[in-house]
């Protein structure tokens, strides 16, 4: 589908194109396209590498997946009272989903004791357990 609309500017140097989206309702791989400005007279797209950009569409019908927003190592100091690990629903919206989480002491085997401190559960933190509920539509 060919998209042609000239476009005045006001005194404000901004002008947002519009371009409606299509939601099917099966689960697809993210789709993209991309949008161009040009030239009125010649037709020719204007230079700089600034006047084309990338829309991806984000399937939004794939099953939700939860995981921790920061992936790896957090690191917490130890004279703050609490820590807080945020866990982020990605892709459906559209579903209420639900985990449950634990915190699991570290138990690895080390002759070096030294160089490995274990955090002991009731010495160091609170051993702490619950259920995470991400309603339709709500996101963190």
């Amino acid at each position: 589908m060919k998209f042609d609309q000239v476009v005045e500017f006001s005194e404000a140097d901004q002008f947002e194109v519009e371009i409606q989206i299509i939601d099917g309702q099966e689960a697809e791989p993210d789709e993209e396209f991309y949008i161009e400005l040009y030239e009125i007279d010649t037709k020719e797209r204007l230079a700089g590498l600034d006047t084309k950009t990338t829309v991806t569409i984000i399937d939004d019908d794939r099953p939700a997946v939860l995981c921790f927003k920061n992936k790896g190592m957090i690191q917490h100091l130890a004279s703050d009272t609490h820590t807080r690990i945020p866990v982020q629903r990605l892709y459906s919206s559209e579903e209420k989903v639900t985990c449950q989480y634990k915190t699991f002491a570290i138990n690895r085997e080390n002759k070096d004791k030294n160089n490995y401190n274990e955090a002991v559960p009731g010495v160091d933190y609170e051993e702490t357990e619950g259920t995470i509920v991400f309603e339709p539509g709500h996101h963190v």
